[in-house]
């Protein structure tokens, strides 16, 4: 699944768009967050079936974790990490703390770095 969003580009009156080489130097910026995605990713899984809404969480998943649980009904919580040495969530403990938290069933999903490079 591919989202297509609007993309910018940002450079000063006096830069330098001389070359290739040059522009590779712009900086590609994105519209702040938005329903923009919300729309995108819920018409994608409607075309194959799937009902789904989405929203904008906060960037720490523990916290983005419990206000889903707050406002929606879950019935159940899958996580995807790297494994244990690679993973800032299992180091912060995120699964424990959700597990205990919650008292919702949290499935925890262990995907080494290479399989995840194969699916590009």
């Amino acid at each position: 699944m591919f989202q297509e969003s609007g993309a910018a580009v940002y450079y000063r009156a006096d830069s330098d768009f001389s070359s290739p080489a040059a522009l590779m130097k712009a900086k590609l910026g994105r519209l702040p967050a938005s329903d923009i995605l919300d729309i995108e990713l819920a018409t994608a899984l409607r075309a194959e079936g799937i009902e789904a809404h989405g929203q904008i969480a906060h960037p720490d998943p523990f916290t983005a974790a419990m206000q889903a649980v707050s406002d929606e009904r879950i019935d159940q919580i899958i996580v995807s990490t790297f494994p244990g040495e690679r993973s800032g969530w299992l180091k912060r403990d995120v699964v424990g703390r959700l597990r205990k938290e919650t008292r919702i069933p949290v499935e925890h999903v262990v995907v080494e770095a290479a399989a995840v490079g194969a699916a590009r």
